[in-house]
């Protein structure tokens, strides 16, 4: 039912479902009309189904560097993944498959977690955003107050732009530390457009309701509550001579 679409997952965190795909610098093409039939019939909840688009890699410098190139559209059908992060419609999140991902996709698990993030960090100071800035998760100090946790590059450049008509940059950027390092210090703090603040362990562990801890699977084999191991016997084949279905 897929065909040739390169999505390798449908991803359901929170009350959203995402398309996932893995890219890399020089990854080709993709059919996004096709993607996003496919994406739309596999995820056919109802009207208010929420959908998203994941873009993982090995790293987010990886997903970076395919979402940079440009080049001369050869074909109608076909598009580089550069094309479709700045043309789909969907919220667009980069994800780096490495401890820092795996927490990502935690927070992201979490239903509303940029406001309860956002209440988190900022205790009594927290005053809800204007209702004309979807891009902005709270107000602090009169500036926008934005979590970027998600990675949705997109949604904080139109935070950013929000604030520059209004005359309130910078923003307020709350992130992971790997996150700040790879892609969010170099992007909008030297830039001069927001202030990098971290997403610490201990606001996490309230977000969870438990430490922030991920999960490493034992490196043993899979025990059943009574304690026995599994025993998935060889599949009989049937080598009796049953003769010769032609005489």
């Amino acid at each position: 039912p897929w065909g040739s679409a390169r999505v390798g997952a449908i991803a359901h965190l929170g009350s959203t479902y995402y398309a996932v795909h893995y890219i890399y610098s020089g990854i080709g093409r993709m059919a996004v009309n096709d993607e996003l039939a496919a994406f739309h019939n596999h995820t056919n909840f109802g009207k208010d189904t929420q959908r998203a688009f994941l873009f993982a890699g090995a790293s987010y410098a990886d997903i970076m560097e395919e979402l940079k190139a440009r080049d001369e559209k050869r074909d109608a059908k076909l598009i580089r993944y550069s094309e479709a992060y700045r043309g789909l419609h969907y919220p667009v999140h980069l994800l780096s498959c490495d401890e820092t991902g795996a927490r990502q996709l935690q927070i992201m698990a979490v239903p509303d977690y940029r406001v309860k993030i956002s209440k988190l960090m900022l205790r009594s100071a927290y005053r809800p955003p204007p209702e004309d800035a979807p891009a902005w998760d709270a107000t602090y100090q009169n500036r926008p107050f934005v979590i970027g946790a998600d990675m949705n590059l997109r949604r904080i450049d139109a935070a950013i732009a929000s604030a520059k008509k209004r005359g309130c940059l910078p923003i307020s950027l709350a992130a992971l530390d790997a996150q700040g390092d790879a892609v969010l210090l170099r992007r909008y703090k030297d830039t001069g457009y927001a202030v990098i603040y971290k997403v610490t362990e201990s606001v996490l562990t309230e977000l969870f309701g438990r430490p922030p801890s991920l999960y490493l699977p034992p490196c043993t084999q899979f025990l059943t509550k009574k304690g026995d191991v599994v025993d998935a016997p060889l599949i009989q084949v049937d080598r009796k001579d049953r003769g010769s279905p032609r005489k």
